[in-house]
C-alpha cells in the first residue's frame, strides 16, 4: 500500500472502511504496512493505538473476544485557544476526508491546512485544521461535511467528566482474600518498571497477574483487600498513594511531558490532545537533560491551557515537577500556521 501519507493516517483510513479491526487484526495490518520500512523503530502496536485513540479518531473497547478498535463519528472539535477560533477534525476518516474539509472551508471563507507530519509526531495523522474569522462559520463548515460541532471545546469537556483518580478505584468492586498463588509482576513505583512481586511492600500495589490458561490482568492492593483494574489507572493509583510525582508541567511552554513508562488513561491524554489536535511528540530522555527514572522517553503534549493542565493533573493525583522541556525540541515541534 504505497502512499506519502503517515504510516497511522493509512491505518485510520483501513479501521474507517472496516468499520471495526480486532487487536489481531490491528497488528497484522500495521505488520503489513511495515513491509521492512522500520514502523516499529517508530511506535509499536500499542503505541500507535493510543494515539489514534487520544486524538479521538478511534474508540477502543474490550469484550469478550478481546480488544477491539472502531472509526469513531467525525466531528469538528473546536481548540481552546484564545484568538482566532480554531478546529480539528477527528474521528473516522476517508481519502475523500481532506478535500471535502477543504472545500467546505474555503466555500464558509475559512483557512484550511493539512499539517505536514514531522519525526517527533511518529507517522500520526496529519491534523486537518480549519481557522475562522468567527465561531459560528466554524458550524458552518461542520454542517457541509455532515458532522458534530460544539461551541464548547471538547478537551475542556472531556477534562471536566472525566473524573479523578480516588473516584475511579473508588467506584471499583472491592474483595478481601490473600494473594493467590499465580506468577506475577508488580510496579516499582521508584523506577515504574514491573518487577518481581513484592508482598511487604507497604502502599497501594499494582500486580500483573498470569494464568496458566487465560490473558494476564492486573491488580490493585492494599494489604488484603483488592480490585481489578486497567493498567494506566492502576499506575496513577499507586503513585498518588506513594506521592510520587512524574510528569513535567513546561507552564511557560504550554506543554506536558509524560513519561512512557506510564502512559496516561485514556481521556487525560485525549482531553490534552485535542487542545491542540496535534499527536503528542516523542522526546527520548537522552535529550532531556532531567534526572528521572524514565529510560525510554517522553510524550510532549503541546498547547495546553493552564486550567485544563490544572484539572487534568489534580484528577491523576500528580503535583508537576518543575523542569523545562528543552528549547530545541520545542523549535523541532512548533505547529505550522494556517494561511
Amino acid at each position: 500500500m504505497p502512499s506519502d501519507l503517515p504510516a497511522l493516517e493509512l491505518m485510520l483510513h483501513v479501521v474507517t472502511a472496516r468499520g471495526t479491526l480486532s487487536w489481531a487484526a490491528w497488528q497484522n495490518a500495521i505488520s503489513s504496512l511495515a513491509n521492512g520500512q522500520g514502523l516499529y523503530q517508530q511506535f509499536s502496536p500499542a503505541e500507535g493505538l493510543r494515539i489514534l485513540d487520544c486524538l479521538a479518531h478511534i474508540e477502543v473497547t474490550t469484550s469478550s473476544q478481546g480488544i477491539i478498535l472502531a472509526a469513531a463519528p467525525a466531528f469538528l472539535a473546536k481548540l481552546p485557544r484564545a484568538g482566532i477560533p480554531r478546529a480539528v477534525l477527528c474521528g473516522g476518516r476517508s481519502p475523500q476526508s481532506e478535500r471535502s474539509l477543504a472545500d467546505a472551508a474555503t466555500t464558509a471563507g475559512c483557512r484550511f491546512c493539512a499539517l505536514a507530519s514531522t519525526p517527533e509526531r511518529r507517522e500520526s495523522p496529519r491534523p486537518l485544521l480549519v481557522e475562522a474569522d468567527a465561531p459560528g462559520i466554524l458550524s458552518k463548515v461542520a454542517d457541509a461535511i455532515g458532522v458534530a460541532y460544539s461551541e464548547t471545546p471538547p478537551a475542556w469537556a472531556v477534562a471536566s467528566v472525566s473524573g479523578s483518580v480516588q473516584e475511579y478505584t473508588q467506584s471499583l468492586e472491592w474483595r478481601s482474600e490473600p494473594e493467590p498463588p499465580i506468577p506475577a509482576r508488580e510496579l516499582d513505583p521508584a523506577t515504574l518498571r514491573f518487577a518481581d512481586a513484592l508482598p511487604t511492600r507497604s502502599g497501594p500495589r499494582l500486580i500483573q497477574y498470569f494464568p496458566r490458561r487465560l490473558p494476564s490482568y492486573h491488580v490493585l492492593r492494599a494489604g488484603q483487600n483488592f480490585t481489578r483494574i486497567g493498567r494506566d489507572w492502576g499506575i496513577y493509583a499507586v503513585l498518588a498513594g506513594h506521592g510520587r510525582n512524574i510528569i513535567i508541567h513546561d507552564v511557560h511552554a504550554h506543554a506536558i511531558a509524560v513519561p512512557a513508562s506510564a502512559p496516561l488513561p485514556k481521556l487525560s491524554a485525549r482531553a490534552l490532545a485535542l487542545c491542540s489536535g496535534l499527536p503528542p511528540a516523542w522526546l527520548p530522555s537522552a535529550e532531556t537533560g532531567w534526572h528521572t527514572s524514565e529510560n525510554r522517553g517522553y510524550w510532549v503534549y503541546s498547547q495546553v491551557p493552564s486550567n485544563i493542565a490544572s484539572l487534568v493533573l489534580g484528577a491523576l493525583g500528580q503535583e508537576p515537577l518543575p523542569l523545562q522541556i528543552p528549547q530545541d525540541f520545542l523549535r523541532r515541534i512548533q505547529s505550522h500556521t494556517l494561511t
